[in-house]
């Protein structure tokens, strides 16, 4: 998922709303060792905050995993939040 946030980089937006359903490629979830990764969808915005961004997100989708008994697969939903503030001018340590 790309986002360009040059429109609120230039206060021509208040915010972005995104609302995305997120395809993975097969190999990066068989290396992470599900069997399976529904479509993930992503809803949400990005608003300016002083010189950096608000990113509120709701993620939520369904991953295949094989049972640790049976090893038989079984639906595993997952749902979160994320309410962070990024800033372009942070220093890497």
């Amino acid at each position: 998922m790309k986002i360009d946030i040059t429109k609120l980089k230039n206060l021509m937006e208040e915010e972005i709303t995104i609302n995305e359903e997120i395809l993975f490629p097969k190999e990066d979830v068989l290396k992470a060792e599900m069997l399976e990764l529904k479509p993930v969808k992503v809803n949400g915005i990005i608003r300016r905050f002083n010189e950096d961004y608000n990113v509120i997100l709701e993620v939520e989708g369904k991953m295949v995993l094989p049972c640790a008994l049976t090893l038989k697969p079984v639906d595993y939903g997952f749902n979160f939040k994320i309410d962070e503030i990024f800033s372009e001018n942070a220093e890497e340590s």
